[in-house]
């Protein structure tokens, strides 16, 4: 489902999907702040990843940068699913 759908299906749902998509949203910035600040461009550019070097030489920020890119990440599916099961829960009989 793309960002435009998201805000469809928002507009025509009762509160309870608007809030999760609130929900949503707050969540994917909070991810997409932890990728910004942890993580590095990789190749050409398209892709980023944790810095390797991290991993020997500050274990610990390693470990907290990938604990907390997962966290953000889960966060963001499950809110995601939240919101489909809700939606559709609203529009399907």
């Amino acid at each position: 489902m793309e960002r435009a759908d998201i805000y469809q299906i928002a507009k025509h749902c009762r509160k309870s999907v608007g809030m999760i998509e609130k929900y949503y949203a707050v969540h994917i910035n909070i991810f997409t702040r932890h990728r910004c600040h942890q993580c590095r461009p990789i190749g050409n550019g398209d892709h980023q990843e944790i810095p390797e070097e991290w991993e020997g030489e500050q274990p610990e920020r390693f470990k907290k940068a990938v604990e907390a890119i997962h966290a953000a990440a889960d966060i963001v599916c499950s809110s995601y699913d939240k919101l489909v099961c809700t939606a559709r829960k609203k529009f399907l009989p």
